[in-house]
Formats: C-alpha cells, structure tokens, sequence
C-alpha cells in the first residue's frame, strides 16, 4: 500500500512537466484572450526556452488593451517584471501591465491566477507525502 501511494504521488507530481520541450501559447498584440489560446496558439519551444510568458497591458489614453504570450527564458520574464514594477498590474487603475512567468505546457493559457493555484496544489501533495512519510 505504501509503495502505490508513493508512486502515485510521484505520478501526481510530474503531471503538466514537458518531455519534449516546452509549449506554450503563442500571440502578439491581440485584444482578447480567446484570440491567443486556440490549439493553433500552441507552438513548441526552442531548446534555450524554458519559460511561457503572458503580458496583458492597457493604455486609457489609446482605451487599448494588449495581449502577449510568447516563450521565453526564466531570466527575461523576470526582467520583464522587473522592468514593469512602477506601473501597478491593477485593471481598475489608468494605465496598467501585468507580467506572468510559468513553467509547464500551456500553462500560459490564462495568466498566473490558475499557475499559482497549480504550483499550491504540487506543494501541498508534497506536504502530504511528507507527512505521511511516503518517500
């Protein structure tokens, strides 16, 4: 019993890692997420790419809102972030930029939101396993 919670939890674990390399979706500059996350969006990321990233900004002057997602390295989203932190990733203000980094396939779909809660659900079973001392 102990050898299939473990392998299970195992299993659990490495569901959403890529064995190929990463994919993401793809697009530049549309105005609605539903235009950036059909299966066609779906591209295959370089070797060098470990990284999908979303940037959702919007402009009250222009009253335009920008979607990107696109494959990138771990360092250059986080420069990206970096680069952006003055302006707040907050809808109900002006002018506003949101940046979100994640690290399995397709997990750029929606943003960080649904990453985050993936990411929490990993720790928490890993918690769990600890726990129960299952490895």
């Amino acid at each position: 019993m102990r050898n299939t919670l473990g392998i299970f939890m195992v299993c659990c674990l490495t569901i959403g890692v890529p064995v190929d390399g990463l994919r993401c979706y793809v697009c530049d500059n549309e105005n609605s997420n539903s235009l950036c996350t059909s299966e066609q969006n779906v591209v295959e990321c370089g070797e060098n790419f470990d990284t999908c990233q979303t940037i959702v900004d919007y402009s009250a002057v222009s009253e335009k809102l920008s979607i990107i997602k696109t494959c990138t390295k771990n360092s250059s989203c986080d420069s990206q972030k970096d680069a952006t932190h003055d302006m707040p990733c907050d809808p109900t203000a002006g002018d506003w930029i949101c940046t979100s980094c994640c690290y399995n396939d397709k997990c750029n779909f929606n943003g960080s939101c649904s990453n985050q809660l993936v990411n929490l659900l990993y720790l928490l079973i890993l918690i769990l396993a600890i726990g129960l001392r299952i490895f």
